[in-house]
């Protein structure tokens, strides 16, 4: 949980980085997606919700198999 909470974080602080500094958060994006090709971005309150929910998911699932993983390791 506290994994999903820091990605909501960053996640947020994301979407009001794109929000006030378009052209180079995309850059920056681009760079981190492996150059996928970002075009113009639909901004809207529903996007934002909904990458936060999956990148909600997306932290909450990586916490548990890695909080798995580890205590497996640790025996």
């Amino acid at each position: 949980m506290a994994l999903a909470a820091v990605f909501d974080g960053w996640y947020v602080l994301c979407a009001l980085a794109l929000y006030a500094f378009q052209s180079p958060a995309m850059m920056v994006g681009r760079n981190m997606l492996h150059g996928v090709s970002l075009q113009a971005p639909t901004f809207s309150l529903t996007g934002v919700l909904l990458g936060l929910l999956a990148w909600s998911v997306l932290a909450y699932a990586s916490g548990y198999v890695f909080a798995t993983l580890y205590n497996r390791m640790a025996q």
